[in-house]
């Protein structure tokens, strides 16, 4: 530290160049069913394992009550949220809350349901339409299940007891029930979601056990969709595309979201549910499931891949059990509400999904593509390109190639992308999709990046140090590995922030890359620069280096560019013996850099940003015959460079560079003898003409009277 007298704070903060996102194809497991119960949570013998002609029975049935039920509530939804009865009793069995997005009743014994009022304000026609069955009466086809020391209870249903009833608390309906000592309290709730928007309900159980006994409890959440009047609209999740038929996502597989709604080409609603980011908990399993059977259920459910979902669908989602000791509490969250897609129309509809609003991160942008000729579509193909401030994951490819695609037929293509941290506010992204005989279609949608720092999955390590100084003076902390750091390998970046006791930021360093390697052979991979240009040439060096005892024969070293190679030599190395390598490459956009030798792997993420500038300009509206002056002023608000070329009327083009953040004003002097628009043209990284109207005021004529 070197400086004046210095108080403060100094923030030491170590984290990775690349943050661990899973990435890919989802692959599927499966489970085995122990039991089928009834809703109701009472064993009944003849219902755990039906004949055919039962089955079909109970079907109708069911089909009979949800058709009347239906009709009856149809002539209900356009008077049914009138201003004065937002947030009251909808009948004497259910309770309501309502805003200009969506609504939602839960009825006295916990089951809920939902709707839209002004859905989605971009799409008119979501207007009153349902996104649960029943909507807007009272609740019965969607249930949660308890489920406690392997014996299942139906929330809300006996022999359990309501300590305090549904009822309003601002924009949640809470409930507290109890059984065996086991305290739930079910919360549904109005939050803001990814759109930006209060039009999502989040779903939340607080369990508590105030028995003198552990327990082992989970939670299970069945919600009965539907969306408009489709109660079997197909489903669109994320690396598997529509969804049809039943199907199972556990663990990892699990995915970030799900979403519902009626046609791609014109979409009347649309339905997401969030399993996985802010405020939520991530479910051992996720099911999409055929309602009637489902319902039957109330804990252990075997999917059948081949029963269709596209008549009467479902989801449900389970946290298993886990043991809660006298005292200990668990909570668990999941979120369902108004989905947004951007949609490009062409021979190719391209509909893209995506959060409007980034509080994480990363997050997954999904590309649902429609053949609309009746031709097939050959060798189809969506690319998605990226500004400053995004990129892609690592093992992620730009391009995802989907293939043929029959008339009718749909195809999906599907990104990790993560913050890179630089940028915050809203910018940009666009996929284009192609064919080899059909035109492309091309969709831009924006995000609003508001997380700010360096996020919780690059941090690794963090220290503060109280700074009491009143000369230059070095300072100096030991870190243990692995103690403080366990289980990292590869590069690391250092970052040295100095605060002062009010908490402003005095100074911030540059980044300082170090490497923690388990290996005999060594790799640094650094570049000439921290950011660059679009296609600027890019320097990639550094060494390997052998430190075992014995020669490493046949290493090689390769480098790849988003999971494209660039460099690759094969080479041997004798004891403490160092190979040096450079290359060069360019890029139009941020990439993952990645070098492997002899199992060792090192990432970095490369910035290239787009150079912005604002331009201003500054003259007078009317002048005379004497000289004026002209200003203009350059802006480089970017982190990189930016090249222009400035001319001004009939002068120039004048070459001028800006480093980042720097800033320029050129003043030129001229005279006019008639009214002149006045042109200013920027060219170079950014090209742009202003022109700004002068007038010659000597034609002006004064007449006294």
């Amino acid at each position: 530290l070197d400086g004046e007298i210095i108080n403060g704070t100094l923030n030491l903060k170590i984290f990775s160049t690349v943050p661990y996102i899973p990435s890919g194809p989802l692959s599927f497991g499966s489970m085995v069913m122990s039991e089928t119960l009834p809703a109701s949570g009472e064993r009944v013998a003849t219902m755990s394992s039906p004949n055919v002609e039962e089955r079909m029975n109970y079907k109708k049935a069911l089909e009979k009550i949800k058709w009347v039920r239906m009709q009856r509530s149809e002539e209900r939804i356009a008077t049914a949220l009138s201003d004065d009865d937002k947030n009251s009793s909808h009948n004497s069995s259910s309770v309501r809350i309502s805003n200009d997005y969506i609504d939602i009743v839960v009825g006295d014994d916990g089951r809920f349901n939902m709707g839209t009022t002004g859905g989605d304000p971009e799409n008119p026609r979501d207007d009153y339409k349902r996104m649960m069955y029943g909507w807007p009466s009272i609740p019965w086809s969607s249930f949660t299940t308890v489920r406690i020391d392997g014996s299942n209870y139906i929330y809300g249903d006996y022999p359990g007891n309501f300590i305090s009833p549904p009822h309003v608390v601002n924009d949640s309906i809470i409930s507290v029930w109890e059984i065996n000592n086991i305290r739930i309290t079910q919360t549904v709730a109005i939050v803001t979601s990814t759109t930006g928007n209060p039009d999502t309900a989040e779903i939340k159980y607080s369990i508590v056990n105030n028995d003198e006994e552990p327990h082992d409890v989970g939670i299970r959440v069945m919600l009965d969709t539907m969306l408009a009047g489709n109660d079997g609209a197909p489903f669109r999740v994320p690396y598997v595309g529509s969804v049809t038929n039943e199907m199972e996502f556990v663990g990892e597989n699990i995915p970030d979201y799900w979403m519902v709604f009626d046609s791609l080409t014109d979409p009347t609603i649309v339905g997401q549910g969030t399993l996985r980011g802010v405020g939520g908990v991530v479910p051992d399993k996720f099911v999409i499931a055929y309602w009637p059977t489902i319902y039957r259920t109330s804990w252990d459910y075997e999917v059948d891949p081949s029963r269709y979902v596209t008549w009467d669908s479902a989801v449900a989602a389970w946290w298993n059990p886990t043991s809660l000791y006298p005292g200990e509490s668990r909570d668990i969250a999941t979120f369902f509400g108004i989905g947004a897609v951007e949609i490009g129309y062409g021979e190719l509809t391209v509909a893209l999904t995506a959060p409007d609003i980034l509080l994480t991160p990363s997050f997954t942008v999904t590309a649902l593509i429609q053949n609309n000729l009746d031709i097939t579509a050959n060798d189809v193909k969506s690319t998605i390109s990226l500004p400053s401030g995004l990129a892609l994951a690592l093992g992620e490819n730009a391009t995802n190639e989907i293939g043929d695609l029959a008339p009718g037929a749909e195809g999906q293509a599907t990104w990790e992308v993560w913050a890179t941290g630089t940028v915050t506010g809203e910018v940009t992204y666009t996929v284009t999709t192609t064919s080899a005989n059909t035109l492309s279609t091309t969709v831009n949608r924006s995000i609003d990046i508001r997380y700010t720092g360096i996020p919780q999955e690059y941090l690794i390590w963090e220290k503060n140090i109280t700074v009491n100084l009143s000369s230059p003076t070095n300072v100096v902390t030991n870190i243990s590995i692995p103690d403080e750091i366990p289980g990292v390998i590869g590069k690391l970046d250092l970052l040295a922030t100095l605060y002062s006791n009010t908490s402003q930021i005095i100074n911030q360093s540059s980044r300082h890359s170090f490497y923690i390697t388990d290996k005999n052979t060594t790799l640094t991979m650094e570049t000439d620069k921290e950011i660059y240009k679009p296609d600027e040439i890019i320097t990639i060096y550094g060494d390997v280096q052998n430190r075992a005892d014995i020669t490493a024969t046949n290493l090689n070293l390769i480098i790849k560019a988003n999971g494209i190679e660039i460099y690759s030599d094969t080479f041997d190395l004798a004891p403490d013996e160092i190979y040096t390598f450079s290359t060069t490459y360019s890029a139009n956009e941020s990439f993952v850099l990645e070098g492997t030798v002899h199992g060792v792997s090192v990432t970095d993420i490369i910035r290239v940003e787009q150079p912005t500038a604002n331009i201003s300009v500054t003259c007078p509206e009317v002048v005379g015959l004497e000289d004026f002056e002209v200003g203009v002023l350059m802006e480089n608000t970017g982190n990189v460079s930016v090249d222009l070329n400035l001319s001004i009327g009939v002068d120039g083009p004048v070459p001028f560079c800006l480093s980042a953040k720097e800033s320029k004003l050129v003043k030129t002097t001229m005279n006019i003898t008639e009214n002149t628009t006045l042109f200013i043209n920027i060219s170079g990284d950014i090209n742009r003409t202003i022109q700004r109207e002068i007038i010659f005021g000597e034609d002006a004529k004064i007449n006294i009277t």
